[in-house]
């Protein structure tokens, strides 16, 4: 966060955030004597957000000059609460009128109403003057970030960052079973900025590990700095340390030719010369994904890069391969949807026939409320059992083996105590009731964006959704099998 100013003593740039995917949007960018940089927090609410400096000395003024970005593609600060050490001032933006060139901005001098002086200087928005832009995933208007290019206080300043980047020796990056690993980061600033990668190399000569697994493990970069996002590990033949990297093979020459796509499967033609190669699919990992080579199953893909699928092809007499790659569940979605689609036809069969006076017998019993308090204590206790123990293992099946259990629980106890029924009853709404309010809390507490993601963040209350219509099911259910045993045993008693 520091940049070394003031004789090698740091000024401690902070700020409540920044914009994500852009290094140079950070604080220290406010005061580098660079009007191309500036700092800019996230989208959306931009009152809140606050810059801080920390320096090691106090410092007095009584102006500031702040350049803002003006380029109709950043809001405006309107108000800003400037606070020094303990003391605060309101400060009023004059009206800044907005440009078209991208990176336009505009200087304002302030006067302060008495000297201020301190080493902790924190500058919050409290309003600023909106620029929206649409949101093209919600389709939604929202709020664009303000940037301050400059924040002009006498001595408050970071001199500018070197041309390339040497973390020393640091052990605090990468642990093996445990252990530091001592590293060090090196490359150009400018590569680091723009989110390339950087080089990382072991202080030590190398590593010994014992045969068998091994745990490695790399630090959040939010804490060390540095994200390790690749680590490759190599070894010379029969095990030694390597000197240096080289490749382990040639590139297999192959001609690809898609024959057709879809979102679901995949069927191509492979001109190879004979030599084994891994057969990579760029879409996310999932076992589901099947591939054939000539007619032949390659079995569970590999993880690859990270997300790819990939199989190990090696057919060593074949020249010309036939590759068919499938998505497998797709083919249980098609038939759902097509259960779906014979659901809704029947739905409007019923409804023609209901319209026909003459099919008036084919129509269904108009339905009617049951009565909660109507108990199922007639049922026999052989009878209770095995309903109750086969709707525990419908739960279970479509939700978890808890879900199943509580299913099971209150299905026998409805069944067992004259008043086990209105239990049965109330148990999904209160279910319900407490999924609703978990989400309204993780959306008032977490403020979670309109958009198509929204829905995962209450998976976590899924299977309360789910015991809620398992548990109406099982009263369903219980009601249809008491009237069958009632009727049987006044058929019974009438004989």
């Amino acid at each position: 966060l520091g940049i070394s100013n003031f004789n090698g003593q740091q000024v401690i740039a902070q700020s409540s955030e920044r914009l994500s995917g852009d290094l140079r949007s950070r604080a220290s960018a406010a005061i580098d004597g660079n009007p191309s940089t500036h700092w800019s927090p996230e989208f959306l609410e931009q009152e809140g957000n606050w810059i801080s400096y920390t320096l090691p000395n106090n410092i007095a003024f009584n102006n500031l000059e702040l350049e803002i970005v003006a380029d109709g593609r950043h809001s405006i600060p309107v108000e800003m609460k400037l606070s020094v050490d303990e003391s605060e001032v309101i400060l009023n933006i004059p009206d800044i009128e907005q440009g078209s060139e991208i990176g336009y901005s505009k200087a304002v001098l302030i006067e302060l109403p008495q000297t201020l002086e301190g080493n902790q200087i924190t500058l919050e928005i409290l309003k600023v003057q909106e620029v929206k832009t649409n949101n093209w995933y919600t389709g939604q208007d929202i709020v664009m970030p303000i940037a301050i290019s400059e924040i002009g206080i006498d001595r408050l300043e970071v001199s500018q960052m070197s041309s390339t980047i040497d973390s020393g020796c640091r052990n605090d990056l990468i642990h093996v079973d445990g252990i530091p690993i001592p590293i060090r980061i090196t490359g150009k600033t400018s590569d680091a900025l723009n989110g390339i990668g950087l080089k990382g190399t072991l202080c030590e000569e190398s590593i010994n590990l014992p045969k068998g697994l091994h745990q490695i493990e790399t630090t959040d970069g939010r804490y060390t700095g540095f994200n390790i996002d690749r680590l490759v590990m190599f070894s010379a033949v029969g095990g030694v340390a390597a000197e240096g990297w080289t490749r382990t093979a040639s590139p297999v020459e192959a001609q690809v030719t898609v024959t057709n796509s879809s979102r679901s499967s995949l069927q191509a033609e492979i001109v190879n010369n004979n030599s084994p190669f891994w057969l990579v699919l760029g879409q996310s990992f999932d076992e589901g994904w099947v591939a054939t080579v000539n007619g032949i199953n390659l079995g569970s893909p590999q993880l690859v890069d990270g997300f790819a699928n990939g199989w190990l092809v090696d057919l060593p007499e074949s020249e010309v391969l036939d590759v068919s790659l499938k998505w497998a569940p797709q083919r249980n979605i098609w038939i759902a949807l097509l259960i779906s689609l014979l659901g809704v036809l029947i739905c409007f069969y019923l409804i023609y026939q209901g319209r026909n006076e003459k099919s008036l017998n084919l129509c269904l019993n108009t339905p009617r409320l049951s009565d909660p308090r109507r108990s199922f204590h007639n049922l026999p206790v052989k009878n209770a059992v095995i309903t109750s123990i086969l709707l525990g293992l419908f739960a279970a099946f479509v939700s978890t083996p808890l879900v199943g259990l509580i299913t099971t629980c209150f299905s026998i106890i409805s069944t067992r105590y004259l008043k086990g029924r209105l239990l049965l009853t109330a148990l999904p709404i209160v279910a319900y009731s407490v999924g609703v309010a978990y989400i309204i809390f993780l959306q008032i507490r977490w403020e979670y964006e309109p958009a198509f993601s929204w829905p995962t963040w209450g998976r976590s209350v899924h299977h309360l959704g789910l015991l809620t219509v398992l548990l109406l099911t099982s009263d369903v259910v219980l009601e249809k099998v008491s009237k069958r045993h009632i009727e049987s045993r006044n058929k019974e008693a009438l004989s």
